[in-house]
């Protein structure tokens, strides 16, 4: 928030739209929320026109309260706020390739499962149809 290695603490609220494919992150600080409050809103959406790309749209709201030097503050907040904001895009990407590569490997996963049960059942048949019943 400040540039601080300090622990601070924020409240999220994540909401997932299924049917018009919409994330909502809202966060806002609790840490000096008296003094400082900052809310934020991301909203990741399908891009209109290629299925293959997200769009991101990201909002700020900053507001210093009795403190001295506001506008420089308020200026701090920003800076930080614009360098963590291509951390989040990373992040997101990450998860979203890690998420990619587990659905892979699991298609790959059933696939063999649905080709070896195939194999026994054609062998068990087989097996059926060669031996006299009793």
């Amino acid at each position: 928030m400040l540039g601080t290695d300090a622990t601070c603490f924020g409240s999220e609220v994540s909401l997932v739209d299924p049917k018009s494919k919409t994330l909502e992150l809202r966060t806002t600080n609790l840490t000096l929320h008296d003094y400082l409050s900052i809310d934020e809103t991301l909203v990741y959406s399908p891009h209109p026109s290629n299925k293959n790309h997200t769009l991101l749209k990201q909002e700020a709201s900053i507001n210093v309260k009795g403190l001295p030097l506001s506008g420089y503050l308020e200026g701090v907040v920003v800076g930080n706020i614009d360098n963590n904001a291509g951390k989040g895009r990373q992040a997101m990407e990450w998860a979203i390739s890690n998420i990619k590569s587990e659905m892979e490997e699991l298609a790959k996963t059933a696939q063999t499962v649905s080709l070896t049960a195939q194999k026994e059942l054609t062998k068990t048949m087989q097996f059926i149809d060669t031996e006299p019943y009793c």
